[in-house]
Protein backbone atom coordinates (compact mmCIF):
# COMPACT_ATOMS: atom_id res chain seq x y z
CA UNK A 1 0.00 0.00 0.00
CA UNK A 2 2.69 2.54 0.80
CA UNK A 3 4.57 1.93 -2.57
CA UNK A 4 1.25 2.46 -4.53
CA UNK A 5 1.09 6.06 -2.69
CA UNK A 6 5.05 6.79 -3.36
CA UNK A 7 4.64 5.62 -7.51
CA UNK A 8 0.91 8.66 -7.55
CA UNK A 9 3.47 11.27 -5.91
CA UNK A 10 6.02 10.82 -8.41
CA UNK A 11 3.54 11.20 -11.48
CA UNK A 12 2.02 13.75 -10.25
CA UNK A 13 4.92 15.88 -9.90
CA UNK A 14 6.30 15.08 -13.53
CA UNK A 15 2.69 16.16 -14.97
CA UNK A 16 3.36 19.34 -12.63
CA UNK A 17 7.04 19.82 -14.63
CA UNK A 18 5.94 19.22 -17.93
CA UNK A 19 3.17 21.88 -17.58
CA UNK A 20 5.42 24.19 -16.46
CA UNK A 21 8.16 23.71 -19.13
CA UNK A 22 5.49 23.94 -21.94
CA UNK A 23 3.86 26.93 -20.43
CA UNK A 24 7.65 28.28 -20.47
CA UNK A 25 8.30 27.35 -23.77
CA UNK A 26 4.85 29.22 -24.97
CA UNK A 27 6.28 32.57 -23.10
CA UNK A 28 9.33 32.08 -25.42
CA UNK A 29 7.57 31.65 -28.77
CA UNK A 30 5.20 34.69 -28.14
CA UNK A 31 8.35 36.59 -27.04
CA UNK A 32 10.01 35.23 -30.52
CA UNK A 33 6.83 35.97 -32.28
CA UNK A 34 6.93 39.88 -30.62
CA UNK A 35 10.02 40.49 -31.58
CA UNK A 36 10.25 39.29 -34.94
CA UNK A 37 6.88 41.57 -35.23
CA UNK A 38 8.46 44.65 -34.11
CA UNK A 39 11.48 43.82 -36.82
CA UNK A 40 9.51 43.65 -39.69
CA UNK A 41 7.35 46.66 -38.70
CA UNK A 42 10.25 48.57 -38.22
CA UNK A 43 11.49 47.31 -41.78
CA UNK A 44 8.26 48.39 -43.54
CA UNK A 45 8.03 51.61 -41.60
CA UNK A 46 11.76 52.39 -42.80
CA UNK A 47 11.23 51.88 -46.51
CA UNK A 48 8.13 53.66 -46.09
CA UNK A 49 10.15 56.59 -45.01
CA UNK A 50 12.53 55.88 -48.14
CA UNK A 51 9.54 55.49 -51.02
CA UNK A 52 8.37 58.89 -49.37
CA UNK A 53 11.87 60.22 -49.81
CA UNK A 54 11.89 59.51 -53.37
CA UNK A 55 8.64 60.76 -54.32
CA UNK A 56 9.25 63.95 -52.51
CA UNK A 57 12.96 64.32 -54.40
CA UNK A 58 11.04 63.30 -57.45
CA UNK A 59 8.33 65.71 -57.23
CA UNK A 60 10.96 68.20 -56.42
CA UNK A 61 13.12 67.60 -59.60
CA UNK A 62 9.98 67.68 -61.55
CA UNK A 63 8.93 71.22 -60.19
CA UNK A 64 12.37 72.66 -61.15
CA UNK A 65 11.85 70.79 -64.96
CA UNK A 66 8.49 72.22 -65.19
CA UNK A 67 9.36 75.94 -64.51
CA UNK A 68 12.48 75.27 -66.04
CA UNK A 69 10.54 74.91 -69.36
CA UNK A 70 7.61 77.63 -68.35
CA UNK A 71 9.82 80.52 -67.66
CA UNK A 72 10.72 82.42 -70.90
CA UNK A 73 14.58 83.93 -70.91
CA UNK A 74 14.99 87.14 -70.08
CA UNK A 75 14.26 89.40 -73.63
CA UNK A 76 16.44 92.72 -74.30
CA UNK A 77 14.97 95.83 -73.96
CA UNK A 78 12.78 96.74 -76.40
CA UNK A 79 14.33 100.40 -78.86
CA UNK A 80 11.69 102.94 -77.47
CA UNK A 81 12.79 101.24 -74.10
CA UNK A 82 16.83 101.44 -74.97
CA UNK A 83 15.70 105.40 -76.11
CA UNK A 84 14.20 105.86 -73.22
CA UNK A 85 17.02 104.64 -70.82
CA UNK A 86 19.43 106.87 -73.08
CA UNK A 87 17.60 109.85 -72.44
CA UNK A 88 17.40 109.44 -68.99
CA UNK A 89 21.41 109.16 -68.78
CA UNK A 90 22.87 112.77 -67.48
CA UNK A 91 24.66 114.55 -69.78
CA UNK A 92 27.96 116.92 -69.51
CA UNK A 93 27.38 120.46 -67.94
CA UNK A 94 23.79 118.81 -66.79
CA UNK A 95 22.88 119.26 -62.87
CA UNK A 96 21.96 115.40 -62.67
CA UNK A 97 18.69 113.49 -62.36
CA UNK A 98 17.95 115.39 -59.33
CA UNK A 99 18.71 118.98 -60.88
CA UNK A 100 17.01 121.42 -63.19
CA UNK A 101 18.47 119.85 -66.34
CA UNK A 102 17.15 116.27 -64.97
CA UNK A 103 13.22 117.77 -64.02
CA UNK A 104 13.51 119.48 -67.84
CA UNK A 105 14.33 116.19 -69.77
CA UNK A 106 11.74 114.85 -67.49
CA UNK A 107 8.55 116.89 -68.81
CA UNK A 108 10.48 116.67 -72.59
CA UNK A 109 10.21 112.81 -72.00
CA UNK A 110 6.43 112.78 -71.12
CA UNK A 111 5.76 115.34 -73.47
CA UNK A 112 6.89 113.11 -76.43
CA UNK A 113 5.41 109.98 -74.41
CA UNK A 114 2.57 111.86 -74.88
CA UNK A 115 2.79 113.13 -78.21
CA UNK A 116 4.07 108.97 -79.04
CA UNK A 117 0.78 107.54 -77.65
CA UNK A 118 -1.79 109.96 -79.77
CA UNK A 119 0.21 109.06 -82.96
CA UNK A 120 -0.58 105.67 -82.42
CA UNK A 121 -3.65 105.72 -81.73
CA UNK A 122 -4.49 107.68 -84.68
CA UNK A 123 -2.10 105.14 -87.01
CA UNK A 124 -4.18 102.29 -85.33
CA UNK A 125 -7.28 104.18 -86.21
CA UNK A 126 -6.28 104.54 -89.71
CA UNK A 127 -4.88 101.39 -90.18
CA UNK A 128 -8.78 100.02 -88.86
CA UNK A 129 -9.84 102.54 -91.20
CA UNK A 130 -7.91 101.32 -93.78
CA UNK A 131 -8.70 97.64 -93.62
CA UNK A 132 -12.36 98.58 -93.26
CA UNK A 133 -12.22 100.03 -96.76
CA UNK A 134 -10.76 97.34 -97.91
CA UNK A 135 -13.14 94.93 -96.79
CA UNK A 136 -15.76 97.02 -98.57
CA UNK A 137 -13.90 97.02 -101.65
CA UNK A 138 -13.30 93.63 -101.77
CA UNK A 139 -17.29 93.10 -101.32
CA UNK A 140 -18.12 95.92 -103.68
CA UNK A 141 -15.78 94.52 -106.49
CA UNK A 142 -16.74 90.97 -107.12
CA UNK A 143 -19.37 88.98 -105.70
CA UNK A 144 -17.63 85.98 -105.34
CA UNK A 145 -14.52 87.05 -103.50
CA UNK A 146 -15.39 88.15 -100.05
CA UNK A 147 -13.30 88.95 -97.01
CA UNK A 148 -10.68 86.55 -95.18
CA UNK A 149 -12.87 87.16 -92.14
CA UNK A 150 -16.30 85.44 -93.83
CA UNK A 151 -14.24 82.62 -95.64
CA UNK A 152 -12.85 81.72 -91.81
CA UNK A 153 -16.52 81.90 -90.54
CA UNK A 154 -17.55 79.50 -93.29
CA UNK A 155 -14.94 76.88 -93.13
CA UNK A 156 -15.72 76.75 -89.13
CA UNK A 157 -19.37 76.20 -90.11
CA UNK A 158 -19.02 73.48 -92.70
CA UNK A 159 -16.67 72.04 -90.46
CA UNK A 160 -19.33 72.03 -87.59
CA UNK A 161 -22.02 70.76 -89.83
CA UNK A 162 -19.82 67.73 -90.94
CA UNK A 163 -19.01 67.06 -87.01
CA UNK A 164 -22.51 67.29 -86.18
CA UNK A 165 -23.60 65.11 -88.94
CA UNK A 166 -20.50 63.28 -90.44
CA UNK A 167 -22.16 61.67 -93.32
CA UNK A 168 -25.00 64.19 -94.70
CA UNK A 169 -23.94 63.65 -98.45
CA UNK A 170 -24.38 60.23 -98.49
CA UNK A 171 -27.91 60.11 -96.54
CA UNK A 172 -30.35 60.51 -99.60
CA UNK A 173 -32.81 57.50 -100.93
CA UNK A 174 -32.98 54.82 -101.89
CA UNK A 175 -29.93 54.08 -100.23
CA UNK A 176 -28.25 56.24 -97.50
CA UNK A 177 -27.46 56.50 -94.09
CA UNK A 178 -30.27 56.98 -91.62
CA UNK A 179 -30.16 56.92 -87.67
CA UNK A 180 -31.57 53.58 -85.85
CA UNK A 181 -32.60 53.35 -82.32
CA UNK A 182 -31.31 50.20 -80.77
CA UNK A 183 -33.04 49.22 -78.00
CA UNK A 184 -29.93 47.52 -76.61
CA UNK A 185 -28.19 50.23 -75.84
CA UNK A 186 -30.75 52.46 -75.77
CA UNK A 187 -29.38 55.55 -77.95
CA UNK A 188 -29.48 56.65 -81.92
CA UNK A 189 -26.92 54.21 -84.25
CA UNK A 190 -26.01 55.35 -87.85
CA UNK A 191 -26.82 52.48 -89.93
CA UNK A 192 -26.54 52.46 -93.84
CA UNK A 193 -30.61 51.78 -94.92
CA UNK A 194 -31.36 50.20 -98.96
CA UNK A 195 -34.31 50.01 -100.35
CA UNK A 196 -33.69 49.49 -103.83
CA UNK A 197 -32.00 45.70 -104.07
CA UNK A 198 -35.60 43.77 -103.96
CA UNK A 199 -38.53 44.60 -103.72
CA UNK A 200 -40.40 44.53 -100.35
CA UNK A 201 -37.83 44.17 -99.14
CA UNK A 202 -35.50 46.84 -96.68
CA UNK A 203 -31.85 45.74 -95.81
CA UNK A 204 -30.25 47.28 -93.32
CA UNK A 205 -26.11 47.65 -93.01
CA UNK A 206 -23.88 48.88 -90.78
CA UNK A 207 -21.55 50.61 -93.12
CA UNK A 208 -21.97 51.32 -96.67
CA UNK A 209 -19.33 48.97 -97.94
CA UNK A 210 -22.30 46.51 -97.10
CA UNK A 211 -20.02 43.97 -95.49
CA UNK A 212 -21.59 41.78 -93.05
CA UNK A 213 -24.98 40.61 -91.68
CA UNK A 214 -28.04 42.83 -92.73
CA UNK A 215 -30.78 42.89 -91.16
CA UNK A 216 -33.77 42.41 -93.11
CA UNK A 217 -37.49 43.87 -92.90
CA UNK A 218 -40.44 42.52 -94.81
CA UNK A 219 -42.50 45.33 -96.28
CA UNK A 220 -45.43 42.88 -96.78
CA UNK A 221 -48.25 44.93 -95.25
CA UNK A 222 -46.14 47.56 -93.85
CA UNK A 223 -46.81 51.27 -93.11
CA UNK A 224 -44.08 54.55 -92.50
CA UNK A 225 -45.95 56.74 -89.67
CA UNK A 226 -44.55 60.14 -88.77
CA UNK A 227 -44.92 60.92 -84.94
CA UNK A 228 -43.86 63.73 -84.52
CA UNK A 229 -44.97 66.93 -86.39
CA UNK A 230 -42.39 69.34 -84.56
CA UNK A 231 -39.44 66.66 -85.72
CA UNK A 232 -38.83 66.78 -89.32
CA UNK A 233 -36.48 64.04 -89.19
CA UNK A 234 -38.19 61.14 -87.13
CA UNK A 235 -39.73 58.24 -89.17
CA UNK A 236 -41.34 55.06 -87.59
CA UNK A 237 -41.49 51.91 -90.18
CA UNK A 238 -44.39 49.61 -88.95
CA UNK A 239 -44.16 45.86 -90.45
CA UNK A 240 -45.87 43.61 -88.47
CA UNK A 241 -45.64 43.56 -84.68
CA UNK A 242 -42.35 44.81 -85.30
CA UNK A 243 -41.41 48.67 -85.35
CA UNK A 244 -38.30 50.74 -86.56
CA UNK A 245 -37.64 53.58 -85.67
CA UNK A 246 -35.64 55.93 -87.97
CA UNK A 247 -34.09 59.41 -88.22
CA UNK A 248 -32.70 61.52 -91.35
CA UNK A 249 -29.78 62.81 -91.31
CA UNK A 250 -31.41 66.08 -93.25
CA UNK A 251 -34.20 68.28 -92.06
CA UNK A 252 -37.39 66.96 -94.02
CA UNK A 253 -35.86 64.23 -95.61
CA UNK A 254 -38.00 61.55 -93.66
CA UNK A 255 -40.69 62.45 -96.49
CA UNK A 256 -38.62 61.49 -99.19
CA UNK A 257 -37.47 58.15 -97.07
CA UNK A 258 -41.09 57.29 -96.43
CA UNK A 259 -42.02 57.25 -100.09
CA UNK A 260 -39.23 55.29 -101.45
CA UNK A 261 -40.13 52.95 -98.49
CA UNK A 262 -43.67 53.05 -99.82
CA UNK A 263 -43.03 52.74 -103.49
CA UNK A 264 -40.97 49.36 -102.57
CA UNK A 265 -44.01 48.20 -100.63
CA UNK A 266 -46.52 48.36 -103.50
CA UNK A 267 -43.74 46.93 -105.75
CA UNK A 268 -44.11 44.34 -104.09
CA UNK A 269 -47.66 44.31 -104.33
CA UNK A 270 -48.02 44.80 -107.81
CA UNK A 271 -45.54 42.14 -108.39
CA UNK A 272 -47.43 39.64 -105.87
CA UNK A 273 -50.47 40.51 -108.04
CA UNK A 274 -49.05 39.66 -111.29
CA UNK A 275 -47.80 36.90 -110.18
CA UNK A 276 -51.42 35.58 -108.96
CA UNK A 277 -53.20 36.78 -112.91
CA UNK A 278 -50.74 34.41 -114.11
CA UNK A 279 -51.25 31.84 -111.61
CA UNK A 280 -54.70 32.05 -112.43
CA UNK A 281 -54.43 32.17 -116.25
CA UNK A 282 -52.42 28.81 -116.02
CA UNK A 283 -55.11 27.30 -114.22
CA UNK A 284 -57.68 28.34 -116.15
CA UNK A 285 -56.00 26.96 -119.45
CA UNK A 286 -55.50 23.99 -117.74
CA UNK A 287 -58.92 23.11 -116.87
CA UNK A 288 -59.52 24.46 -120.52
CA UNK A 289 -57.78 21.61 -121.70
CA UNK A 290 -59.10 19.39 -119.38
CA UNK A 291 -62.55 20.15 -120.40
CA UNK A 292 -61.33 19.72 -124.09
CA UNK A 293 -59.96 16.45 -123.73
CA UNK A 294 -62.70 15.09 -121.52
CA UNK A 295 -65.46 15.97 -123.82
CA UNK A 296 -63.63 14.43 -127.23
CA UNK A 297 -63.27 11.13 -125.43
CA UNK A 298 -66.91 10.97 -124.46
CA UNK A 299 -67.99 11.92 -128.46
CA UNK A 300 -65.35 8.65 -130.02
CA UNK A 301 -67.32 6.01 -127.46
CA UNK A 302 -70.43 7.34 -128.71
CA UNK A 303 -68.96 6.92 -132.30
Amino acid sequence: GGGVASNDGTSNNNNGHGAASASEKGRELARDAERVSKVVIAQVKQRGRDLGSKIKAAWKTTEREASALFVSPPSSPSPKRQQQQRSHRPRDGDDGEDGIGGARRDRDDASIRRRGGAAEKESGVDERERERDASRGGRAGSGSSRPAGGVQRAVAENLRRLARFPHRDESDPPEGYVNLWVNNFQRWQTRWLNASSTPGVLLVHRKSTKLGRATKIDLVGASVVFPSRSNQREFVVVAGDMLYKMRALRPGGREKWAAVIRDSASALERAAAIVKDRENERAAAAAARASEGGGGGGATATA
